[in-house]
């Protein structure tokens, strides 16, 4: 099974798992087409436990998806691993190491 792809990632640890919530409320039930970041107040990240006021911002989501999906192994790869440490890496299908 390749490695989790989110509509969001945690902005402190990099995580997909992460629990959107709007007007205080967890939100369970998202669909992929409509979603807008400014429509949640908070962010609850299960893997580091913090609740943010936003999560990653979408360039870099974007590119660490990429990054999963692809199995890229360069410097930019290794930034992201350091900076993020709950990247979830599939080893099977990757090479990545930190």
């Amino acid at each position: 099974m390749p490695a989790p792809i989110s509509i969001f990632r945690c902005a402190n640890c990099g995580s997909s798992k992460v629990t959107p919530y709007a007007n205080g409320k967890k939100q369970k039930s998202i669909l992929l087409g409509a979603i807008r970041q400014t429509e949640f107040d908070s962010y609850e990240c299960a893997a580091c436990g913090q609740l943010l006021d936003h999560c990653m911002n979408e360039a870099e989501k974007n590119a660490i998806d990429a990054m999963i999906i692809q199995a890229i192994d360069d410097e930019r790869t290794k930034e992201y691993l350091k900076k993020y440490p709950n990247i979830e890496v599939d080893l099977a299908i990757h090479t990545l190491r930190k």
